[in-house]
């Protein structure tokens, strides 16, 4: 079981001194997937996603999450849908995005973070966001620009996503993207190969 996230400043302070750290290069090209409709560089404070502020923290920062592949960022995007339906795919896009500078995240993935501070993996791959926002706070206020971890949903070797702090709402101070890209037939079939999610057309409905 996870230990609750540290709050007093000398907490805080050595969670930023002692905490696994991993260094997300410009070089590095990570992916978000996202709503036509919306730009790809958007930090979202509404608490549906993992590392979210908490309630009262809605005004101070967002987060920007991405993947480190096309398909992880979709199924995460896709949250517990056990399919992908085709007109879902079709509203969606998947951008390259890309960090302007080096950023510091807090590295879940790191083993040693489970002898440290005691962090399960329900960090990572749980539902309870009371704990991993409160945690996502900490990380913060520690210091980090952000949080690795491993997908929910692309159980492999790899499939880890990174959750970057900023300003709430749609901006490009800390990371850029490049154009947007159609979820096409060929990132469905590969998703379905390496997943077993599968997508279907809509089911017409009958009178």
């Amino acid at each position: 079981m996870t230990s609750s996230a540290p709050r007093s400043k000398k907490q805080i302070n050595r969670l930023g001194e002692t905490f696994p750290k991993a260094q997300i290069e410009p070089a590095e090209t990570l992916f978000r997937s996202h709503s036509e409709s919306n730009g790809a560089l958007y930090y979202c404070t509404d608490g549906s996603c993992r590392f979210d502020p908490p309630r009262n923290m809605k005004t101070e920062y967002g987060c920007c999450c991405t993947a480190t592949a096309p398909e992880t960022a979709v199924l995460e995007n896709l949250a517990g849908a056990p399919v992908i339906s085709t007109t879902w795919a079709e509203s969606h896009r998947v951008s390259e995005v890309t960090p302007k500078t080096t950023h510091g995240v807090a590295d879940l993935t790191a083993p040693k973070s489970v002898g440290l501070w005691g962090i399960g993996a329900e960090i990572q791959v749980g539902t309870i966001r009371r704990q991993t926002q409160s945690w996502g706070r900490a990380f913060r206020k520690a210091g980090f620009d952000g949080v690795r971890h491993r997908s929910r949903r692309a159980n492999m070797s790899g499939a880890d996503c990174v959750a970057f702090y900023g300003r709430p709402g749609e901006h490009d101070d800390r990371l850029q993207c490049g154009e947007p890209k159609p979820i096409n037939s060929h990132l469905l079939r590969e998703i379905e190969r390496t997943f077993g999610v599968p997508h279907f057309p809509p089911v017409p409905l009958f009178d």
